[in-house]
């Protein structure tokens, strides 16, 4: 089993340009609805939101694969 299957080129380019199109929707409402009601509506995803712009592909693979490896080592010890 290849466990480092995910830092293939083809994930981070894929991640990158996906991020991309989220960074640009999130200008987008940024421009649109004030800072205020987003705030209401979003509530506590709001710092989600305010931080989007630091995602990046390496950060989501991190993330992805501390979570993986929980889920494995929880398998393993049921």
């Amino acid at each position: 089993m290849n466990l480092n299957i995910m830092r293939g080129d083809n994930v981070a380019h894929y991640l990158q340009s996906q991020l991309y199109l989220l960074h640009e929707e999130n200008s987008k409402i940024i421009d649109i609805v004030p800072a205020s009601n987003l705030k209401t509506g979003l509530g506590h995803n709001f710092y989600f939101h305010k931080n989007i712009k630091k995602l990046t592909p390496e950060m989501l693979l991190g993330y992805f694969e501390t979570n993986y490896t929980l889920l494995m080592e929880d398998e393993i010890k049921v």
